[in-house]
């Protein structure tokens, strides 16, 4: 896994991602406190 960015809105755009490819993606959260651990990954399709 690698760190693609950071958003504090809703929506988040994953840019420049190899076309017709599956990829693996996973979320964390931050705060002053430290991050969270990873959510369960799920592998989307790109076009």
């Amino acid at each position: 896994m690698v760190s693609v960015g950071t958003s504090t809105d809703l929506d988040f755009l994953i840019e420049q991602l190899p076309g017709n490819s599956q990829v693996e993606v996973a979320l964390s959260a931050g705060n002053s406190g430290g991050e969270s651990a990873r959510s369960a990954s799920v592998i989307v399709q790109t076009l």
